[in-house]
């Protein structure tokens, strides 16, 4: 399930629009809303829908997407995309005293790969990720805001930087990837059904601090690659051992981003690593504070980029309801 992974990259790639953009637009997992629900779609049961919308400035735009079922208590995550390089991340996560393996979850052939179990309400969502040897000291918490889409333009929606830029006539400021420009064309064209609806990401956190590890085993050259780094942060005073469930890993801090990363060995293997603390890990008003400051008090182009990311952020979407979903998939054939 990405639920994490999409938690960051839905605000991140407004961000680096805001910034002067990147190769990959922002997610389409952006809508607009009044706080107000768009239906009565059961969240404890049922089926939540993430988009992503990316050019790699060479060979057009993809589209990505998961479905995220969820039934009688249990979690499922289907990966799909147009990308033929698409490869879907499960991987390996260890505490002190856990593993959680999504790799190794049982695959459903219908709703995709189990996630673990879940308790979900419309505005949080508490997940109890997958071990194969039962561990069960960590929890991904996830906190929403549900926002009516009923009436609200798909380009809204799917990219609300793009739809600002374009309405503020600002699009020299915040350029539009040339290659969607045609979809989005194409999108703009459409309103969302009354039922429509998304939840929108307010915070994420954890129970346990955990390290993420991440290799192709089948490639023996990644594997020796990795094995020397391993080897070479083993030898180097200023990174840090820790060791977690039959792992043993050497980190060290970014001093940018205030993260820890490096190389582990586990059960013989070798892995990236990253270090995540206990506690939250995401909270979209914190996120948002700097941008509020520059409305208030920056010079006027710092105003200008305030206002455009808080615009954006307003109404960004991180799940759609299935009505969404739809009125989405048969918009862009999808």
């Amino acid at each position: 399930m990405k639920i994490k992974a999409l938690s960051f990259a839905v605000l991140s790639s407004i961000m680096l629009a805001a910034c002067g953009g990147s190769n990959s637009d922002d997610s389409s997992n952006n809508t607009t809303g009044n706080g107000q629900t768009g239906g009565n779609t059961s969240v404890s049961n049922g089926q939540w829908t993430s988009y992503d919308f990316y050019t790699n400035q060479k060979d057009g735009y993809f589209i990505d997407k998961e479905v995220l079922t969820l039934k009688d208590g249990k979690a499922y995550s289907k990966e799909t995309s147009t990308d033929p390089s698409y490869h879907s991340y499960k991987g390996l996560t260890v505490t002190i005293d856990g593993l959680y393996d999504e790799v190794n979850a049982p695959l459903d052939t219908e709703l995709g790969h189990y996630s673990g179990t879940v308790q979900a309400s419309n505005t949080q969502w508490t997940l109890n990720p997958y071990s194969s040897i039962g561990s069960k000291g960590l929890q991904y918490t996830t906190k929403y805001t549900t926002l009516n889409l009923s009436g609200k333009n798909l380009l809204e929606a799917i990219s609300p930087s793009a739809y600002y830029a374009i309405t503020q006539n600002l699009t020299d400021k915040f350029p539009v990837q040339h290659d969607l420009l045609d979809l989005y064309t194409t999108i703009s064209k459409v309103k969302f059904p009354e039922g429509s609806s998304c939840l929108q990401l307010k915070e994420f956190s954890n129970t346990q601090e955990y390290l993420d590890l991440d290799a192709d085993l089948n490639n023996k050259e990644q594997q020796n690659t990795l094995a020397q780094s391993w080897l070479s942060l083993k030898n180097d005073k200023t990174a840090t051992l820790r060791n977690f469930k039959d792992t043993t890993a050497y980190l060290k801090a970014d001093t940018f981003s205030n993260e820890s990363y490096g190389y582990a060995l586990y059960k013989n293997n070798y892995y990236s690593a990253f270090l995540t603390q206990k506690g939250v890990e995401f909270n979209m008003d914190e996120s948002l504070k700097d941008y509020e400051d520059d409305l208030k008090n920056g010079t006027p182009e710092e105003k200008l980029r305030a206002t455009y990311l808080l615009a954006a952020a307003k109404n960004v979407c991180h799940l759609y309801n299935e009505k969404a979903a739809q009125t989405i998939a048969s918009t862009v054939k999808f």
